[in-house]
């Protein structure tokens, strides 16, 4: 049965905590108040699906059994709507509330070890997002200008995470594929294990750790930032690519029998080290 928490925090009376000497019908409270949604059973759950405006979010892995969700905000209305159904969690900001005087919002999400999670979809327009210990087939994560950090994540399928203006963090990955990219962003990825991978940015810079070898073709582009991708040493891989007014640097053979790697280079600078 659908369970629909419209507004999270209208069904509590917050008229208490208006500060004295608050005007009449002034919407905002001094501090933020939480609605907390426990007792959300994770083994039916397949899906989570997060569209917010510009709303902090956190998500982590915890011990408990359920999955937990907390709206903390300071303000009564247009705050995120939680649906939830016996095999998925909606989370969605209908109203772009962000210029409200003073308004703050967080969502803190826990979800427990075990779970049967198969698709994690984030978009955050403005905001920051942070998601570590995740185990999922697939995520995704979209934003104009929030900035994203992924931690320890484990995503069986394919991952992919894009921004237009905002940097990204990824440590400790292991996926099947993935694509990162953004426009004016920077991007630190370390660790990351995949097969086979496609990373861009136009105008920020880049940093990509591989601990192991990639298996399928891949591909780095770079316009005029620059660009240091570190790969074994024993990595075996051939390269093709396009290189503007800017400059390309390898360390590795470039006539391989391997995987190809594909480049691109505007007027950035990029260089393919030895780990």
């Amino acid at each position: 049965m659908k369970r629909i928490l419209l507004s999270a925090l209208a069904f509590l009376t917050f008229t208490a905590c208006v500060s004295a000497g608050a005007p009449s019908g002034d919407p905002t409270w001094p501090e933020p108040q939480a609605v907390l949604n426990q007792g959300i059973k994770a083994d039916g759950i397949k899906k989570i699906e997060i569209n917010l405006k510009n709303e902090v979010l956190n998500i982590t892995l915890s011990e408990n059994e359920n999955i937990t969700i907390e709206v903390l905000s300071n303000h009564q209305v247009g705050n995120p709507q939680v649906v939830i159904d016996a095999k998925s969690i909606k989370i969605e900001q209908k109203e772009k509330t962000n210029k409200l005087a003073k308004r703050t919002c967080t969502i803190n999400i826990t979800i427990p070890k075990k779970n049967n999670i198969q698709t994690l979809n984030i978009q955050n327009e403005d905001a920051l997002s942070s998601i570590s210990d995740i185990k999922v087939d697939s995520f995704s994560f979209k934003s104009d200008s929030g900035a994203v950090a992924v931690n320890n994540a484990e995503v069986a399928k394919s991952t992919e995470i894009s921004t237009s203006n905002a940097d990204i963090q990824v440590k400790n990955l292991i996926t099947t594929e993935f694509k990162i990219s953004s426009n004016k962003g920077n991007l630190n990825i370390s660790d990351a294990e995949a097969r086979s991978f496609a990373v861009s940015t136009d105008k920020g810079s880049l940093d990509l750790d591989c601990p192991k070898m990639f298996e399928k073709e891949s591909s780095v582009s770079v316009g005029s930032g620059t660009a240091k991708i570190s790969l074994p040493s024993s990595a075996d891989f051939w390269t093709s690519g396009d290189v503007g007014s800017g400059r390309f640097r390898s360390e590795f053979a470039q006539d391989s029998k391997g995987p190809k790697f594909k480049y691109k280079v505007g007027g950035g600078d990029m260089r393919l080290l030895k780990r």
